[in-house]
């Protein structure tokens, strides 16, 4: 069982400025925060490698709902 176990948490919004967004994918991605609630602003373009999991709230009621609000973004 490892020793040093962490959990640092952070946001990402629209709310933050651009400056602010790349603050915090750039931690994310570096494992400085290892627990992250997003809204759609960071999916777009961004590589994150591998994932151990996904919480998705607010998730639409029907896939084609989903559809229709991917293309959107």
């Amino acid at each position: 069982m490892p020793k040093n176990i962490f959990l640092e948490s952070d946001e990402h919004s629209g709310q933050l400025s651009s400056e602010g967004q790349r603050e915090v994918q750039d931690k994310f991605k570096e494992g400085k925060i290892n627990i992250l609630s997003s809204s759609t602003t960071f999916e777009m373009g961004v590589d994150l490698g591998s994932l151990d999991a996904v919480f998705m709230r607010n998730m639409p009621p029907k896939t084609s709902n989903y559809q229709s609000c991917r293309k959107k973004n």
